[in-house]
């Protein structure tokens, strides 16, 4: 029974990295390539859990964690990358501003009033510039 287990699941698994490696190959975006060798490092790593339940032996724990790691490290590094490359391009896209332009989190200005323009604020200078 435990023999016709651990042959599907090796099945599923071998499917599972084909699947994977075509989309590996063929991925749109550098985004879905790297997904795919996560998934794929993922495959590998249950595979070798198989084989350490098949053999019932705890050889490949350190093979896995390098995996796991590597797998882990590589997606992090990737998607830092592309957060970055995304926040360059968006500077790139901004025209240059001076220091009274609206941001996203103040959308009329740093310390300005929407309707008549006057600084407001709780400091004592902004409190005393608008009596």
């Amino acid at each position: 029974m435990v023999n016709i287990v651990m042959i599907v699941c090796g099945v599923v698994l071998v499917l599972a990295a084909i699947g994977t490696i075509v989309r590996l190959a063929k991925g749109p975006s550098l985004l879905d390539r790297v997904i795919a060798s996560d998934v794929l490092l993922a495959i590998v790593g249950a595979g070798l859990v198989v084989d350490m339940v098949y053999r019932d032996s705890y050889e490949n724990v350190t093979m896995l964690i390098v995996i796991s790691l590597v797998g882990f490290l590589g997606s992090v590094t990737v998607a830092r990358f592309a957060n970055n490359k995304r926040e360059r391009k968006d500077q790139r896209e901004k025209p240059e501003s001076s220091a009274a332009t609206t941001s996203p989190e103040r959308p009329y200005g740093h310390g300005r009033s929407r309707k008549s323009g006057k600084t407001v604020g709780s400091t004592p200078t902004a409190r005393r510039g608008d009596r």
